[in-house]
Order: C-alpha cells, then structure tokens, then sequence
C-alpha cells in the first residue's frame, strides 16, 4: 500500500520530495526524498565508495536519532531490536 502511494506521488508531482515535516520548537526540518539518485553525487550512474561512506555516515546518524528518539519515549530495546531487524530485512528485499 505504500509503495503504491509512493508511486502515485512521483507520477503526479513536480517536486523530488515525497514530505516535508517540520518540528518547529526543534528547529528540526525532514524532507523525504523520491529520487534515490540524489547519493549519486557525480551523477555517474553509480555509486562509488566514497558516496557509499557518506550514504552510510548520513543513515547512521539517522538511526542514532532513532535510538535517541527511542529512549526517550521510554520503549523497551529488547522488543525493538529485533522488529526493526525484520523490518530491515524486509526492506532489503
């Protein structure tokens, strides 16, 4: 079902972000990108090693933020760890 929301956003936007939130009382500003081309930062067609680190660096400091956000709400790691090891796992697929 999201996929197919995903989808339909693409095909009926002019812009390359999905959402934009904003968390004004934390300065904090979240686009969701469409296009997956925006690590590409050559625009080769590739992503190249030094890309690959900074997709890397950028989405565990995601998930920093996610354990930061995690812990405050006061959410028992153990339950989450392994949802969001299946979660992952589907992803990837």
């Amino acid at each position: 079902m999201l996929e197919g929301y995903i989808k339909y956003k693409i095909e009926n936007t002019n812009d390359d972000k999905l959402a934009k939130f904003y968390i004004l009382k934390l300065g904090l500003i979240i686009d969701i990108a469409l296009d997956t081309t925006k690590a590409d930062l050559d625009v080769s067609g590739d992503i190249n090693i030094k890309e690959a680190f900074y997709l890397g660096f950028v989405l565990s400091i995601d998930a920093l933020g996610a354990g930061f956000g995690l812990s405050l709400g006061g959410i028992n790691y153990l339950y989450f760890l392994p949802l969001v090891f299946c979660f992952n796992i589907i992803f990837i697929m």
